[in-house]
């Protein structure tokens, strides 16, 4: 693989195709991409990029190595994780029952214009910051496995988006992480898609 110094790349977003220079090794954003900026705010843009090389037989995505891929949908993200609930404590997702979640947002709303409160943060089902789309994962998987029995490890499996396509694939795997909540995401994903995905 060759690393590009000075010229453009073309990148496909909903279809369109982006060209994006690069000038001295570094990538030039073009105004469509600034337009879908959070605006000063820690929001992301509704996209992210994703790069696929081929190698041998594999065949890339969108038919061009460089693809802007929309961030997983509500639905997808939360299937199987709809009964968890979570308190941020200390910058970390904490686990808690529904019935403390309910009492925890009814203070939050009783107190709200209350000086010097400061209400929990809280979330409901998954709240991982970087759940990558299943169908792009499935993608993955099938570069790496082979006919038959198949074992795949993904050591830093966040909220299980390999593990999942592992499951859809037909493929056996492990998968590690060193964040409890995740832990509990890929859990509760990977065990909905056991139930209900079609191969």
């Amino acid at each position: 693989m060759s690393t590009i110094i000075n010229g453009k790349v073309e990148i496909i977003i909903h279809g369109k195709p982006i060209t994006i220079e690069v000038k001295n090794g570094k990538f030039v954003k073009p105004p469509e991409l600034i337009a879908l900026r959070g605006l000063g705010s820690n929001l992301k843009p509704a996209h992210e990029p994703i790069a696929d090389f081929a190698n041998g037989d594999a065949k890339p995505l969108h038919g061009t190595p460089f693809y802007y891929t929309a961030k997983t949908a509500t639905k997808e993200r939360n299937a199987g994780c709809e009964h968890l609930f979570w308190k941020m404590i200390d910058n970390a997702h904490v686990r808690i029952s529904p019935e403390e979640h309910d009492i925890l947002s009814k203070e939050n709303e009783a107190r709200k214009d209350e000086e010097g409160f400061v209400a929990h943060r809280l979330a409901n089902g998954n709240p991982h910051s970087t759940v990558k789309p299943i169908s792009l994962c499935r993608w993955l998987v099938k570069m790496v496995k082979c006919p038959g029995d198949n074992l795949i490890l993904d050591p830093f499996s966040g909220s299980g988006s390999i593990p999942c396509a592992c499951v859809l694939e037909g493929c056996d795997f492990i998968g590690i992480d060193m964040d409890p909540m995740s832990v509990e995401l890929s859990r509760a994903r990977t065990l909905y898609w056991k139930l209900h995905g079609k191969r």
